[in-house]
């Protein structure tokens, strides 16, 4: 019996960490993608201002 216990605890860890590992790694990829929108965002905005003032002081 107390081998089985053994067995089951180490599974159980082994699945623990390999949990807390892909929760990380998803939430990296979430920040990722979440900088990546600003970015556009940030993008699009300078190229609206730009449109609107006419860029590099052309006619």
């Amino acid at each position: 019996m107390a081998r089985i216990d053994i067995i089951n605890a180490k599974i159980y860890l082994f699945a623990s960490l390999e949990l807390k590992k892909y929760l990380k790694s998803k939430t990296k990829e979430t920040h990722f993608c979440q900088n990546r929108e600003k970015q556009i965002e940030n993008s699009e905005f300078i190229t609206q201002k730009r449109i609107k003032h006419k860029p590099y002081g052309r006619e």
